[in-house]
């Protein structure tokens, strides 16, 4: 049950991706990789974090610590590398909303695997923690999958190019790591700021998967 807890929020977040993908189908086999490659990104992100605990950050910038460096910072990182070289000379990103597609099933592809670390975890672990993460942290990575293709790609100029893969980090990283200040730094009042902040990252992220959706006529081949 938990594992069924864990994965469903991820195929259903793809199933409504797909949905807008009406122009040229991606190749099933090529969707299934990306969302393994994104599930096997939980292992480096978690070495680099056992190797950030090693450290004494975590007493001497406690909410930095756990907003950026813990999480947001090499999750984004990781998920900004992995596609890059992804997307590299790959013949199947022909058109705009690939850029939306590919990267949004990478990091439900890691969602999904972080979950099942999650819910299976001996103390924080269980069914609770299975519907908050899928309710609020799937969703989460959902979003900042939707910004990171959206400025890989430049917005509304298809431009993959080196200014455009850092500007994508930096700004998935920021959303990433303002979602994990509001938890860490509102104890229990967080549900104030955060119900706003989400409403806020589902108009942005369907306002720019919409853009990317217009352009999808643009051959970018």
């Amino acid at each position: 049950m938990l594992t069924q807890l864990a994965l469903a929020p991820a195929m259903v977040l793809v199933i409504f991706l797909l949905h807008f993908d009406r122009y040229t189908k991606e190749p099933l086999w090529l969707m299934i990789l990306f969302f393994i490659y994104g599930m096997f990104s939980v292992v480096p992100v978690m070495a680099f974090c056992s190797c950030l605990l090693k450290t004494n950050l975590q007493n001497e910038i406690p909410v930095i610590y756990n907003a950026f460096l813990s999480s947001a910072l090499p999750e984004e990182f990781m998920k900004a590398v992995f596609i890059f070289f992804m997307f590299l000379d790959n013949k199947y990103i022909n058109e705009p909303f690939d850029f939306i597609v590919y990267p949004c099933i990478f990091s439900l592809g890691f969602s999904a695997a972080e979950n099942l670390v999650y819910v299976y975890h001996p103390i924080l672990g269980g069914v609770s923690t299975a519907i908050t993460r899928a309710a609020f942290s799937t969703p989460g990575h959902f979003i900042f999958g939707i910004c990171l293709g959206y400025y890989f790609a430049g917005g509304r100029k298809i431009n993959l190019c080196c200014i455009n893969i850092i500007k994508a980090f930096l700004f998935s990283t920021l959303l990433h790591g303002v979602y994990n200040l509001i938890l860490v730094c509102m104890g229990r009042w967080y549900i104030v700021l955060l119900a706003p902040y989400l409403i806020f990252l589902w108009k942005k992220g369907l306002y720019n998967m919409l853009c990317m959706h217009i352009n999808n006529h643009v051959n970018i081949s």
